[in-house]
């Protein structure tokens, strides 16, 4: 789809898709070939290494909020444990 699709589609201005898309294009997670379009790249290293990077975040993120429930660390644990099973 072209970039105005995918902006509407995501209700955002054309504009901060095409941002988006250099962002992903400076990364390497994208590639874009001037008759092809664009294609997600198939760099499975590249792609592993920048989803550990995004997960970690979020876990990261998670323990701050946790912690500023009151949580400590091991109650952190605890909960992963209880909520698994």
């Amino acid at each position: 789809p072209s970039v105005r699709d995918l902006a509407a589609v995501a209700a955002v201005n054309p504009n901060t898709m095409q941002k988006a898309f250099a962002e992903l294009e400076r990364s390497g997670l994208i590639v874009t070939q001037r008759t092809n379009g664009r294609t997600v790249t198939e760099d499975t290293e590249l792609i592993g290494n920048t989803r550990e990077q995004l997960a970690a975040g979020h876990v990261r993120n998670f323990i701050n909020n946790m912690q500023e429930l009151g949580y400590q660390r091991e109650e952190i644990r605890n909960l992963f444990d209880k909520v698994q099973a």
